[in-house]
């Protein structure tokens, strides 16, 4: 039984950090795209409001 409990807790670590991983890298990518297309994402936000 300690193995699964161990085995649980090593996966829930992992999705945590991916998590978090996915997130930060998400609003990285969004800043430089913003750096980098201005006036598409100008257009893009326009056309979702």
């Amino acid at each position: 039984m300690a193995d699964s409990s161990r085995y649980r807790t090593i996966m829930t670590g992992l999705v945590t950090l991916i998590s978090l991983y996915h997130s930060t890298y998400v609003y990285v990518a969004n800043c430089i795209s913003i750096s980098l297309f201005p006036d598409v994402c100008k257009g893009l936000q326009m056309e979702r409001n």
